[in-house]
């Protein structure tokens, strides 16, 4: 066995010991909604109301859209979402992460929430994680930049894996839900959970319902997806946030409204999935060497 395939299953090891500790349920909120452009605090506002009742539903974790502290800006707007990045991570984060940070501890709800990042001077589009206990423990920073994206952020360079409520959860960013490698090597790290925050825009619709649906079944894991609404520059938001469990079986999927989705995870049906389908244990590692190069 060569040393690439040692530490891919050494890795695989790991990641199903981490599972099996981790057996448990728990409900998910997809918070879907229109941030206005530019304006933090009434995002906030927005963003703390909407969390509170996912806390009143049960849940114990809520993912929030893509750039959502200052809305995600189009072409000649995009520019002006690098002024409102903040430090999500260590002594020096910003004030929004803080207010978020005391919103979980006082609902005891983790939070997952897209915002422009600015770390050692760069600026990237990512997933913030807060743990209610914790604070801020991740930002996840976009991958695959999306036209626009290339005006403002850097690309990050992978999503870690932290733990959820139960079990464990990684986060993506809109465009990386579209990359099958990107959720495949959350799977294999250990994730049960795929949290999106995206600003996906029409016409595009049909892929996001897709792509949610084969990133759970292909890595047999749950995946939330929070999608925002409105419009810039001619360009619409359409919602549809949506929660799929490992099966593909969609748990709920909204239309084009503000709305808090919920969905309970189980992670016994992750378990379930990974006997019954084996990709995992299935896949051929040595024999994909085109995936990575260059």
């Amino acid at each position: 066995m060569s040393g690439a395939s040692e530490a891919d299953a050494a890795r695989r090891e790991g990641a199903s010991a981490g599972r099996a500790a981790a057996a448990g349920a728990y409900r998910v909120a997809a918070c879907q909604f229109e941030p206005r452009l530019f304006d933090v605090a009434a995002n906030l506002a927005k963003m703390e109301e909407l969390a509170r009742r996912a806390a009143a539903a049960g849940a114990r974790l809520a993912v929030f859209p893509e750039c959502c502290l200052c809305g995600y800006a189009i072409g000649k707007q995009a520019p002006r979402m690098a002024a409102f990045a903040e430090v999500a991570l260590g002594a020096d984060r910003g004030p929004s992460v803080r207010r978020l940070e005391a919103l979980s501890a006082a609902l005891d709800l983790q939070l997952v929430f897209g915002m422009p990042e600015r770390s050692d001077g760069v600026v990237y589009n990512s997933a913030v994680h807060v743990r209610s206990l914790e604070g801020a423990v991740a930002a996840d920073r976009k991958i695959h930049l999306w036209e626009d994206d290339t005006q403002v952020f850097a690309p990050g360079e992978g999503a870690a894996v932290h733990a959820a409520p139960a079990g464990r959860l990684a986060s993506l960013v809109c465009y990386d839900l579209e990359f099958p490698e990107a959720a495949r090597v959350a799977a294999l790290e250990g994730a049960d959970l795929i949290a999106v925050c995206t600003a996906d825009m029409s016409p595009h619709e049909h892929y996001q319902h897709v792509f949610a649906r084969a990133r759970a079944m292909e890595n047999c894991v749950f995946v939330a997806v929070a999608n925002c609404l409105g419009e810039s520059e001619g360009t619409v938001f359409y919602g549809r946030s949506i929660i799929t469990d490992p099966l593909g079986t969609v748990l709920a999927e909204a239309e084009s409204e503000e709305t808090v989705l919920v969905a309970e995870v189980d992670l016994s049906l992750c378990e379930t999935a990974r006997r019954e389908l084996h990709y995992e244990q299935s896949r051929r590692p040595q024999t994909y060497g085109p995936l990575t190069e260059t």
